[in-house]
């Protein structure tokens, strides 16, 4: 089975460059090859005096994030 924390981790030990949506194509290629369909999804987060971009993989069948 397909170890998605695993590559994330992966990724961050060997410094993957590139930004937040690089990293959400890269997962998503992977899980692409399993054949798990996925789409990227933004969000923001807004806490007080601060709003910031986040963006994650979500599979299209179970909605998982």
């Amino acid at each position: 089975m397909f170890d998605i924390k695993r590559l994330a981790m992966r990724m961050k030990l060997h410094k993957v460059g590139g930004s937040p949506v690089h990293h959400c194509a890269i997962l998503a290629k992977q899980l692409a090859q399993i054949g798990i369909s996925t789409k990227m999804v933004k969000g923001y987060c807004v806490s007080p005096g601060d709003v910031c971009e986040h963006y994650w993989i979500r599979t299209r069948d179970e909605g998982l994030d």
